[in-house]
């Protein structure tokens, strides 16, 4: 039944003894896990028939070194056994594992080596001898491992690099002695360590580094010597090794990038954190570092970066300038830098970063700006527009403007906590287009910016507000039903939002809040019925602004009677609404409700007629209809009154007909009169007149000097 099986873990179990037998001859098992068991003893042959078995952990244990010759496990190729007390290890105690590969022997309290202990181990690869208390090691210790490619010596307790005992290790690609107590070392010693790759030498005393004339470690990629006493490097470091990568020169005694370090053409990864650098490197040098793509200048003493700091590094991707005392950033610092893609300037004194610093940087990813002193943010540069993450915590600034992120499109997460944000621009996120994080925690907001966030509600993935003095009113009701309709944009630290005002709801969730806790203002303010008729009134009514509000319906029914609620849906704009085909005299109770997230949609048939946050209510009377008959319907009524309407209109029309012909008329007779008064008489017609006044001229003429007959 356990053909198959090929993993036995046991570990963190109390087996204390391991029997003869114990295990199944002929388990197929490949890994045995017996890490933490509290074995202290093992018999000869409890691994017996374990043919398959190929790695044993034995960690955490409380083995001696005489159990050691129990391990008969021919096959076996991977040793765990760390932590044990094996203190007096013998010569042979691994002679039962002649296939051995890999070997952990760390913190076993081992103060001596025997010189024989790994010669039936010819195949080991992997030594691992770290957190013992070693001093020394015997000159053909190591003799006999041919294909030992990784060999770790650190935390013991060696005074000298064992030159002898790592000599003849031509196959060794990884070499670990940090944290011992070397002071010197003599590169030249090491040279037949032809294949040499790592080389970690860091936490020791190392003040003098030689032998680099002759030191012809060309394979060596990475070289670790942090944590030590260096003040400055020959000038021939590592001038043979042009396969150089990586160096490691973090908390030492530099104060300013050694220029031995000028020699390494193909340098690309350079760490200097920690030391009491005063300025960068030398600015009168003009060699360049050609390779350089990555440097760690952090926790020093710089106070300022200068325009030509950087030209030496043409080819720089990643820039840490962290955790300094940076106040000032001199211009173009960063314009010979065009391939960067993360800068990083936390923890420092800046105070001012004006838009120029950052031009140039059309490739930059990471900005991170954290715990500086800046009060406020200028428009960020259109050439941060493949900037991805931008870290503005913990800074002094007070508001976002409108135009300060527009041309950062490709921003995907934006930090803004721990700053004293008061205020936010509507629109001050609406160019994130691919925004997916925004934290605003730990600001001064007592309302937050629900305009500025509704442009992100497609495309973000995390906001978080919480420890913002939010003052819970009738204003933050709206945020209220967009931060529950949002659930899954909201961090889990951002329902954790509390009011800190008004003084009642201090220290309570925002979100466990029902809006009457916080808003007892009525949605509709005021409703007022105009105009009444006996068939139709007209409703008006105010109501507070509210983004969230998507409509109103107005719904009433006669209480007078078993009638069905009626009602019209409105815009949100309006506000008033006439009511037609009532009947008279009759009590109505109308409604106005407001319609929006918190309410249901406008499909409602009976919406709940009563007063509510979202809802007013009023009664009122239609008039009485108007006596046309004794006796007469209604129906009657109002159809005498349309035909004495029709009518009237047309005997009005007619008399308006008579009335104009009449007045034409006239005015033509007029007209006529006076044309015939003005036309002149015919040459042939001569009054009396005419003659009388002729004849009577004359006979004066005619009795001058003529005596009359009656004289």
């Amino acid at each position: 039944s356990l053909k198959k099986l090929r993993t036995l873990d046991l570990s963190d179990n109390s087996l204390a003894v391991l029997h003869d037998s114990i295990f199944q001859e002929g388990l197929p098992i490949r890994l045995l896990n017996l890490r933490n068991c509290s074995v202290s003893r093992i018999e000869s042959g409890a691994f017996r028939g374990l043919n398959n078995l190929n790695e044993l952990n034995l960690e955490f244990n409380l083995l001696s070194a005489g159990s050691l010759r129990h391990l008969d496990i021919p096959g076996l190729r991977v040793l765990h056994i760390s932590h044990n007390n094996l203190s007096a290890v013998q010569g042979n105690a691994l002679d039962g594992l002649p296939s051995l590969q890999f070997l952990a022997l760390s913190s076993a309290q081992i103060s001596k080596f025997p010189r024989a202990l790994l010669n039936s181990n010819k195949d080991l690869e992997h030594l691992d001898l770290c957190d013992n208390h070693l001093k020394q090691l015997g000159r053909e210790v190591f003799a006999s491992l041919k294909s030992l490619r990784e060999l770790r010596l650190a935390q013991n307790s060696f005074l000298e690099v064992p030159y002898f005992s790592l000599s003849n290790l031509s196959s060794l690609e990884v070499l670990s002695l940090s944290g011992n107590q070397l002071l010197a070392v003599d590169m030249s010693r090491l040279s037949g360590l032809t294949r040499l790759r790592e080389l970690d030498l860091s936490a020791n005393g190392i003040s003098s580094l030689s032998g680099f004339a002759s030191a012809n470690l060309s394979q060596l990629s990475s070289v670790d010597l942090s944590s030590n006493s260096l003040a400055a490097l020959p000038a021939n470091f590592f001038h043979l090794s042009t396969s150089l990568r990586r160096l490691d020169l973090a908390q030492n005694k530099f104060r300013q990038i050694p220029t031995a370090a000028l020699n390494l053409p193909g340098l690309g990864w350079l760490n200097l954190t920690g030391n009491p650098l005063s300025r960068i490197h030398d600015l009168s040098s003009v060699r360049l570092y050609p390779s350089l793509q990555e440097i760690h200048i952090s926790g020093t003493n710089l106070t300022i970066v200068t325009s030509k700091d950087f030209e030496a590094f043409p080819s720089l991707l990643h820039l840490f300038l962290d955790q300094n005392r940076i106040s000032r950033v001199s211009p173009g610092a960063f314009r010979s830098l065009p391939n960067l893609l993360t800068l990083d300037l936390g923890v420092n004194e800046l105070e001012l970063l004006p838009q120029e610093r950052l031009q140039g940087l059309s490739h930059l990813r990471l900005l991170n700006l954290t715990h500086n002193r800046l009060k406020e943010l200028e428009e960020f540069p259109q050439d941060l527009k493949s900037l991805q993450i931008l870290d503005l915590s913990f800074n002094q600034v007070t508001r976002v403007g409108k135009w300060t992120f527009r041309y950062l499109e490709n921003l995907a997460e934006l930090h803004l906590y721990g700053n004293w944000i008061s205020a936010i621009a509507s629109d001050a996120f609406r160019p994130l287009k691919k925004l997916r994080l925004l934290d605003l925690s730990r600001n001064y907001l007592e309302k937050l910016p629900l305009s500025a966030f509704r442009p992100l509600e497609t495309q973000i993935r995390s906001l978080r507000t919480e420890e913002n003095p939010l003052h819970c009113s009738c204003d933050s009701q709206e945020l209220w039903e967009w931060l529950r309709d949002h659930q899954k944009l909201v961090d889990v630290t951002t329902r954790g939002l509390r009011c800190e005002q008004p003084p009642e709801l201090r220290g309570l969730l925002f979100l466990d809040l029902e809006p009457p806790r916080f808003c007892s203002t009525p949605l509709v303010l005021k409703l007022a019925i105009q105009d009444i008729q006996p068939f139709s009134v007209i409703v008006s009514w105010q109501s507070r602004n509210h983004s969230g509000l998507h409509g109103f319906r107005v719904a009433y029914h006669a209480l007078d009677r078993n009638d069905a609620v009626r009602g019209k849906l409105l815009e949100r704009g309006l506000r008033t609404v006439k009511l037609g085909k009532l009947s008279p005299d009759t009590r109505y109770l109308i409604c106005v409700v407001g319609l929006g997230n918190w309410a249901t949609g406008g499909n409602t048939t009976h919406p709940l007629l009563s007063d509510s946050p979202s809802t007013r209510c009023t009664e009122v009377r239609t008039l009485e209809a108007p006596v046309v008959g004794e006796g007469l319907p209604e129906s009657g009524s109002i159809l005498t009154r349309r035909l004495g309407l029709i009518v009237g209109s047309c005997m009005g029309f007619v008399v308006f007909i008579v009335l104009v012909s009449v007045l034409g008329y006239l005015k033509l007779k007029k007209q006529r009169v006076s044309n015939k008064r003005d036309q002149p008489l015919p040459q042939e017609y001569i009054s009396y007149r005419h003659f009388s006044i002729q004849s009577g001229d004359n006979a004066q003429a005619v009795n001058i000097g003529t005596t009359s007959l009656t004289s």
